[in-house]
């Protein structure tokens, strides 16, 4: 089925993310292939971005404390360890809802 938009023609899921399902009799050494290539993709695109994000982090580093140095003296804080405990926890809680949501407020692909 085609869909036009625009007067193009649009395929349907082309700008939607889905997962193919195997077959149901794969063989244990064709799914260990496949999920070492897999593996080997993702560790390859993170060793691709690696400088990339070190930079940025190494760039970000003195806002940041900044930041946490503003928030410490604002709101009488005893440490800045309290609040990046206090951030790590707010994390903790909003994947744990997100979990027990089973994904429904991050939208659809």
């Amino acid at each position: 089925m085609r869909k036009y938009c625009g007067g193009d023609i649009v395929r349907p899921r082309a700008t939607r993310f889905y997962i193919a399902l195997e077959p149901r009799r794969m063989g244990y050494l064709v799914a260990v292939e496949r999920f070492v290539k897999i593996m080997a993709m993702v560790w390859a695109g993170s060793q691709v971005t690696k400088l990339v994000r070190a930079r940025g982090a190494l760039a970000l580093a003195p806002i940041v404390d900044r930041g946490l140095s503003w928030f410490t003296v604002k709101f009488r804080f005893e440490s800045q360890g309290k609040i990046r405990s206090l951030g790590v926890g707010n994390l903790r809680l909003s994947y744990k809802v997100m979990l027990q949501d089973g994904g429904k407020r991050l939208g659809s692909f």
